[in-house]
């Protein structure tokens, strides 16, 4: 039957998956080693790292002590929209009921080693400053439980394993049509131990950015949090990240994986000891990962872009498009990736994307989605918040009011 084929091959991507994820993190360790041993080789000592702190903790633990433990949107390094010219563009078309948004930006030269890539070394592998530098800052903490970053030296303090982070809020009059409230963009030099190269990473949230700083969870300050048992608070705990109360559609398909709720088939959340890496994909101020298994194949070329999405406490609230920074530099075709159908999609969810395209025109990076509106009434628009536009007009607001 069509259900079976579909489970089956969903089972199928989802093995393939793991042993690719495995291979991949074998990689990844036996590179470490080869940088450790370089560097004795050479008659310098092996780095150092305190043992990342992990000690269990109790949901009756003082609060404030908890939240000396807990990192959350500092792990973003919030940086001037203006600096790679972010712009956010949405036409609402009541006509065809549809919408499109739009991030777009450019590349700044300021940020180290994303415009370094190339088509002959995507992912800067003969690059040995570029991994021995990734590896210092704590690329691999999450995975080995050792490395220098702590709650207080966050990955968001950083230059190279960091993430330098930009945002639009979405206007209350494009609100009254889609649910999406705040646009994200990330430039990471390092990339995370998952794919460990120069990248860009896109956010529509259904969440506002205020909202997002109350996403806190204990992460020993990195990108990851840890486990559900050694989170201390209901903010940490709200992740879900051991599954526990994830929303799942009744009679999914047998043999195969949860099926789960306003995620697109296939799609699975990448929670606590799961098969592919051991540890769970959850982030600070961002959410609970959900991946497609298809997007790690082992056949798949690295520089096409990857389409997510992130959860918490039982919701969906946002997808993710995370690319190769070669493409701001036009160094591959343009990607579109149809999603036509979510499982048992519920109506508050009804205007997810259907469609994500990533495309590189006049030196700009665009990341567009597509999909219905939440109502089809009033006029159609396009509306436009350009960052330059707006730094232009806070430096006349501040002139205004020097000269008075």
């Amino acid at each position: 039957t069509t259900e079976a084929s579909d489970a089956l091959f969903s089972t199928t991507q989802f093995l393939s998956f793991i042993q690719h994820i495995n291979m991949m993190i074998a990689q990844k360790l036996a590179v470490l080693s080869i940088l450790f041993a370089s560097a004795e080789a050479a008659g310098g000592k092996k780095q150092k790292f305190a043992k990342a702190k992990s000690s269990k903790k109790s949901a009756d633990e003082p609060v404030d002590e908890c939240s000396a433990k807990e990192n959350g949107i500092e792990v973003w390094k919030k940086t001037p929209n203006e600096d790679v010219k972010l712009r956010l563009t949405t036409a609402i078309d009541v006509d065809t009921c549809t919408y499109k948004m739009a991030l777009s930006w450019e590349p700044n030269d300021d940020y180290p080693y994303i415009r370094q890539v190339t088509n002959a070394d995507p992912t800067l592998a003969n690059d040995t400053d570029y991994r021995s530098t990734c590896v210092a800052e704590g690329i691999f903490q999450s995975l080995t439980g050792e490395g220098p970053l702590t709650p207080e030296k966050n990955v968001g303090l950083q230059e190279f394993y960091t993430d330098y982070a930009f945002g639009i809020d979405v206007s209350a009059n494009v609100q009254e049509y889609i649910g999406f409230k705040y646009v994200s963009l990330g430039a990471s030099p390092c990339g995370t131990f998952l794919q460990p190269f120069p990248q860009y990473s896109v956010h529509f949230y259904d969440i506002t950015n205020k909202q997002r700083e109350e996403l806190r969870c204990v992460s020993d300050g990195d990108y990851f949090c840890k486990p559900m048992d050694q989170q201390c608070s209901d903010s940490g705990r709200g992740f879900q990240m051991n599954g526990t109360g994830i929303p799942t559609c009744a009679g999914a398909p047998v043999p195969g994986p949860p099926v789960y709720q306003n995620l697109p088939f296939g799609y699975f959340w990448t929670l606590d000891g799961n098969a592919a890496v051991g540890i769970n994909a959850a982030s600070p101020a961002m959410g609970l990962h959900a991946v497609d298994p298809s997007e790690f194949l082992p056949t798949r070329d690295v520089t096409e872009p990857y389409t997510l999405y992130v959860g918490y406490e039982s919701e969906v609230i946002g997808n993710h498009v995370l690319l190769w920074s070669g493409i701001a530099e036009g160094l591959r075709p343009d990607y579109t990736k149809e999603t036509l159908n979510y499982n048992c999609q519920t109506e508050d969810k009804a205007y997810y994307p259907t469609k994500t395209n990533v495309s590189y025109k006049n030196g700009r990076t665009v990341v567009s989605i597509e999909g219905a509106l939440s109502q089809c009434t009033g006029p159609s628009f396009t509306e436009v918040v350009d960052s330059m536009e707006e730094a232009k007009g806070s430096k006349k607001s501040k002139s205004s009011k020097s000269s008075k």
